[in-house]
């Protein structure tokens, strides 16, 4: 018996030493979390010039209500969030340089919020066991999401400040991340909002209870402790609830999204946003808050120029009558590779006409915006379009640049039926025999 209580006061005192060996690992071996409790992002400074005022700036966040509280329309709820495309420059740079530009993504909710609860993930709260026996159970962690049916996602892009916005093929989730900045000037610091992504407290909605783990890995009758995962969904549905109890008019209001993104600074040695700035952050945001008591009766009255992806199930009399709304296009770039060749005897020369196989796929597609780019070198003989050359599609833009000074022909007949393109020319070309009076207005 002596020895069984020697034995068992060892095996004691061993296990009391783990939790304090970790405790010294983690204190003195690895890297805590800097001391930087707040974290203020108002606009994306780095993109608007000097003094711009706050209405006229680059907004991290947006948000647009129309309520539809008079029955004329649809309730709409849109969230978009605008970052910087690029990370800082290296440590050779006297300090960050985000010059990459802006780029935006988004989620657009129709007639409410449409969602369920998901569970997502879980695992074993803890187990009790002697001699490798298990005696007791204490339940399993479950993390449950929302799973929303009525979101649509968007992407836009800017050139030169004009914006082009696509229903995005990409949702936002607990992995989508944020490159924004703090302070101005020499005091401007990149860095980069993530949803936490982790269990929180106990779960708001659905108590504790006895029933099936929804883990594909077990179907055994346990105890489940429901926490809810700290992912955009709930970001979304507490920004909706703010919008609902506010009056009509806009907004610029600073919200703590603390309880929602951790904060990470970007780290000249590793370049990467890899330095967690506090255990516990207040990450004050200021977003743009637009409400209007109607309901959405056009298209253009969305921060995405679009309903439900245009895909068809909602309809506007004022959109199909007057297209008074923005297409989801897609970009497509045409060069020298894609026209046939004729050469002139009389011109001592080569005239361009596009491929018929180009036509035919291009024809496959609806809503392109279809850009010519030719850059004509010295030697190439290239003296222009041939008649009827561009016929088959619809042109945006011509694009045409030269290494020397040329003469550029658009023969007779070769815009017909193309639309009304952008003709653009480096300053050392010069257009002739176009007709405009053949292109349709």
């Amino acid at each position: 018996m002596d020895n069984f209580f020697k034995y068992t006061i060892r095996i004691i005192g061993c296990l009391c030493c783990i939790p304090i060996a970790l405790f010294f690992w983690l204190y003195f071996f690895t890297e805590p979390p800097q001391t930087v409790g707040t974290t203020y992002v108002g606009s994306l400074t780095e993109l608007d010039p000097e003094e711009t005022p706050l209405e006229d700036s680059t907004m991290f966040l947006e948000l647009n209500m129309k309520k539809n509280t008079e029955g004329n329309g649809h309730e709409l709820f849109e969230v978009l969030f605008t970052t910087y495309m690029g990370v800082p420059s290296d440590k050779y740079n006297e300090k960050p340089s985000m010059q990459a530009g802006k780029y935006s993504k988004g989620v657009q909710f129709l007639d409410g919020i449409d969602y369920s609860f998901e569970a997502v993930r879980s695992k074993q709260k803890s187990n009790w066991s002697i001699l490798g026996l298990q005696i007791l159970e204490t339940g399993r962690y479950v993390w449950y999401d929302y799973n929303f049916s009525n979101a649509y996602y968007y992407d836009i892009s800017y050139n030169n400040d004009e914006a082009t916005s696509i229903a995005s093929p990409q949702a936002l989730h607990e992995d989508s991340e944020f490159v924004v900045g703090v302070g101005q000037g020499d005091s401007f610091e990149p860095v980069m909002l993530r949803f936490k992504n982790e269990v929180t407290l106990s779960y708001n909605y659905i108590d504790k209870y006895f029933g099936l783990d929804p883990s594909p890995s077990s179907g055994m009758v346990t105890e489940l402790f429901n926490y809810k995962l700290i992912s955009d969904g709930y970001l979304y549905n507490a920004l909706y609830n703010t919008c609902k109890s506010m009056e009509q008019g806009t907004y610029y209001i600073t919200i703590d999204l603390g309880e929602f993104f951790d904060v990470y600074l970007w780290n000249d040695n590793t370049l990467q946003f890899d330095k967690l700035t506090a255990d516990v952050q207040y990450t004050y945001v200021t977003c743009k808050i637009n409400i209007d008591d109607n309901g959405i009766t056009t298209r253009t009255e969305s921060l995405f120029g679009m309903v439900a992806e245009n895909d068809g199930t909602v309809s506007f009399p004022v959109d199909d009558q007057e297209n008074k709304y923005w297409q989801v296009v897609n970009n497509v770039e045409l060069d020298i590779n894609d026209f046939n060749v004729r050469y002139s005897n009389l011109n001592n020369g080569y005239f361009l006409t596009i491929k018929n196989e180009v036509v035919k796929n291009l024809s496959l597609y609806k809503n392109l915006r279809i850009k010519i780019n030719l850059e004509l070198k010295i030697d190439d003989e290239i003296l222009g379009f041939d008649s009827y050359g561009l016929y088959g599609i619809k042109i945006y833009e011509i694009n045409i640049e030269s290494d020397s000074e040329r003469d550029f022909y658009f023969l007779t007949n070769a815009l017909v039926e193309v639309g009304n393109p952008i003709i653009n020319q480096s300053e050392n070309i010069t257009i002739k025999n176009i007709d405009y009076k053949e292109v349709p207005a």
